[in-house]
């Protein structure tokens, strides 16, 4: 492999293209995930398969995601899969694993720069292919803080309803 530079998601499509769709173990008829492994300088120092699907299906568990990274010291990964029926838009699971993805490598200080999912051009997605961080999936929804119940302490008034003493307070 000559070290290309991968800061960009064409230049990873195009690496796909180039090396993972002209692989013998490649299927095109099944979603196929791979990992990208990127050093410090955005360079491209490996990829492997993490795991082979179904039609519309792939699992991809962070525990397999992460062992290569860490076993090739690599600075920062991408995450590829295709869609066999070529629209790449990113099913509601794309984004859960995602949001998975990017919680693990955040604990493990081994970030996930994006998961790309190639396709074939169409109106929506001219160029063939989804980047959930250009769509703004890559990061997890911030949680909606949970209403806690107070309970306030008398302080000598009485209170004209029995529910007074309870405020919710929200963060």
């Amino acid at each position: 492999m000559d070290d290309p530079l991968a800061d960009t998601p064409e230049k990873i499509v195009a690496f796909w293209r180039a090396n993972i769709q002209t692989a013998q173990w490649y299927r095109s008829e099944a979603e196929c995930c791979c990992v990208i492994l990127l050093n410090s300088r955005r360079r491209i120092i490996g990829y492997s398969l993490i795991s082979f699907g179904a039609l519309n299906t792939v699992l991809v568990h962070p525990r397999e995601v992460f062992r290569l990274g860490i076993v090739a010291a690599a600075d920062a990964i991408v995450i590829a899969h295709n869609h066999p029926s070529g629209d790449p838009e990113p099913s509601l699971n794309d984004i859960r694993v995602t949001h998975e993805l990017v919680r693990a490598g955040s604990l493990l200080k081994l970030e996930l720069l994006d998961h790309l999912i190639i396709g074939k051009c169409c109106e929506s997605f001219t160029k063939g292919y989804a980047s959930l961080r250009e769509l703004g999936f890559l990061y997890p929804p911030r949680r909606k803080s949970k209403a806690r119940v107070v309970r306030k302490r008398r302080t000598g008034h009485s209170f004209k309803e029995r529910n007074a003493a309870l405020v919710t307070v929200t963060r």
